[in-house]
């Protein structure tokens, strides 16, 4: 979309304001947001690595890999696979966050790869105290 400028300008960015008034409510909202995906960031690596719901899976994979294989190396890291389990998730909350904020899609792969790793570590250390 073009603006009077001649400037491109994305869905998102003319929906809001540059300047949206940020109230109690949205804070509030955002840390619901993060608390909630830390808790799922969490689950999703006890599903991989630990659940009996996943154990035939894990067995097929170390049959046909055997041991010294990548995806085999990377089930036995917790961290490794909280990274890669939350990768979806993280996808799934940039997008939502592009559509209904001023964040632009090119700042959402910018900050895609920081917010992954910090969630994924936030659960990790979730796992780690159960």
């Amino acid at each position: 979309m073009l603006t009077q400028s001649g400037a491109f300008m994305s869905a998102s960015a003319e929906r809001l304001p540059l300047r949206a008034k940020i109230t109690y409510d949205h804070i509030m909202l955002d840390i619901v947001i993060l608390v909630l995906y830390v808790a799922l960031s969490a689950s999703n690596t006890r599903l991989a690595m630990h659940d009996t719901i996943s154990l035939p899976l894990r067995k097929k994979l170390f049959v046909k890999y055997g041991e010294s294989h990548f995806i085999n190396k990377m089930l036995e890291c917790e961290r490794c696979t909280s990274f890669w389990t939350t990768m979806p998730a993280t996808a799934l909350v940039l997008t939502g966050y592009t559509f209904f904020t001023p964040l632009t899609w090119w700042m959402s792969l910018i900050l895609f790869l920081p917010v992954n790793k910090a969630v994924s570590y936030l659960g990790f250390l979730l796992l780690r105290r159960e």
